[in-house]
């Protein structure tokens, strides 16, 4: 069943794409016109042309991996769909990107939700913090 509205004030937000996606997206809704029976203002539906149901990609996802992992030398862990957040949490957090952006990127309304659930502990940062120390402990030995 499709609603117009969310869980939250804060899940309604904007995010940037990049060029592949919008391609793809495109490629997609034009797939929709040619193929499939009337229209929507949706990208993505079913064969109807209608939404999908709110727990079809979580249902399908460990399918979706299989399935890759079958044709694919390098195998993806088979996880939940709600894993993927944890995933895009710690990744955007290794990049460097800040906590309150990643709150916004996955519609949290608080900053500890981001900071205690969702971004993992990351060996990449405490590497960081330990270079950090280093160049600390420079600067004192050079004085």
């Amino acid at each position: 069943m499709f609603q117009d509205s969310t869980k939250t004030k804060n899940s309604v937000r904007t995010l940037p794409i990049n060029n592949k996606l919008i391609e793809l997206l495109i490629m997609q809704k034009n797939m929709q016109k040619e193929k499939l029976f009337g229209s929507s203002d949706l990208v993505v539906t079913n064969e109807l042309n209608k939404p999908f149901r709110p727990d079809f990609l979580t249902k399908k996802f460990k399918k979706i991996i299989a399935n890759y992992n079958i044709s694919n030398f390098d195998k993806l862990p088979l996880i939940r769909f709600h894993d993927s957040c944890h995933t895009c949490a710690t990744l955007l957090y290794e990049a460097g990107v800040d906590i309150k952006t990643i709150q916004y990127w996955l519609g949290h309304s608080s900053i500890r939700v981001t900071l205690d659930i969702y971004t993992e502990f990351s060996k990449a940062k405490l590497n960081s913090a330990k270079d950090i120390t280093n160049v600390i402990d420079n600067e004192f030995e050079e004085k």
